[in-house]
């Protein structure tokens, strides 16, 4: 809706609002799923949920994607507010699910809370260790705005982010179920192994960013 009524500073403030809004959700849900998921399904089979869930996801995005470089339209079109709309009737319609969901837990003193968690940290070296790489490997969320930031170009053709958004869902797609297989067999093995593809990734692209920049402006 503010992408229909506003422009200039305001859209962009707002855009940036509600960014940062969404990122809080899914902050919480993320957490919270997890919470649920540990209650309700058997440990050794939490892996080939989500990475079902993640592969039908990444399919739903992929669709997206073809639509979008199929379409002669720019985002900021008609197809673009479909779509978001989509999503936004899509986000309420999942809040369906969690109805019949029964979860029992117990609310715990959040002082009492606080100081059994600084506890863990200090005695236990393997939660350090988990919240120490949980934060380093951000970057691995944060490098696919970077890398479509990097290579966009006012004078290409066609719709970088497009071929983007269609590439990595592709690679949920085909991905998430075998990662979730892997994690439910070792979970430490597998975080090895997609962090070592992370990295590799990582520094490819910061080495080859200017010839890719070329490629993409050439060839779409």
């Amino acid at each position: 809706l503010i992408m229909f009524f506003c422009s200039g500073k305001l859209l962009a403030y707002s855009v940036l609002l509600l960014l940062a809004l969404v990122s809080f959700g899914r902050a919480i849900c993320s957490l919270t799923m997890k919470d649920m998921e540990a209650e309700t399904i058997e440990k050794g089979k939490r892996g080939h949920l989500i990475g079902l869930a993640s592969s039908l996801s990444g399919g739903l995005t992929l669709i997206s994607a073809i639509v979008f470089i199929l379409s002669e339209q720019s985002l900021t079109h008609k197809i673009s507010y479909g779509l978001l709309l989509t999503g936004g009737f899509a986000y309420l319609f999942s809040m369906t699910f969690s109805i019949p969901l029964k979860v029992e837990y117990q609310v715990a003193d959040s002082r009492k809370s606080a100081e059994h968690f600084w506890t863990l940290l200090k005695h236990e070296r393997n939660l350090r260790h988990l919240i120490i790489s949980r934060i380093l490997l951000m970057q691995s969320a944060l490098i696919v705005p970077f890398i479509v930031a990097s290579t966009a170009n006012e004078n290409a053709e066609g719709n970088q982010l497009a071929y983007f958004l269609g590439l990595s869902a592709l690679a949920s797609l085909i991905s998430s179920y075998v990662w979730g297989i892997l994690s439910d067999k070792g979970a430490v093995l597998t975080l090895r192994i997609a962090t070592l593809f992370s990295v590799i990734a990582s520094f490819a692209v910061s080495w080859g960013i200017e010839h890719f920049s070329l490629y993409m402006i050439y060839t779409l």
